[in-house]
């Protein structure tokens, strides 16, 4: 699709870092269905232009909180869609 600009926007991602990759990571079903989504929207449309992330990106605004939430934005979401890291 050229001449558009495409979004993708995720909001309110709480990241917890005692949970991810956890046996009971509840989120973990929820992070791989976005990742699926998003993939399959990308395969229609292409890779967005950006990523943008509003509201609360840790739950508790910890340092590994926002680790792992670049972590998974990075070698999860943007590796599904085939996105650059650069355009979070």
């Amino acid at each position: 699709m050229t001449g558009c600009l495409i979004f993708l926007h995720l909001s309110d991602i709480h990241f917890l870092k005692s949970k991810l990759g956890a046996p009971y990571d509840l989120d973990a079903d929820l992070r791989s269905r976005l990742e699926s989504d998003a993939a399959s929207v990308a395969e229609q449309l292409g890779a967005p232009n950006a990523i943008l992330i509003s509201g609360d990106i840790a739950f508790g605004g910890e340092k590994t909180q926002y680790s792992e939430a670049k972590r998974w934005l990075d070698d999860g979401l943007c590796s599904a869609i085939n996105g650059d890291p650069a355009t979070v």
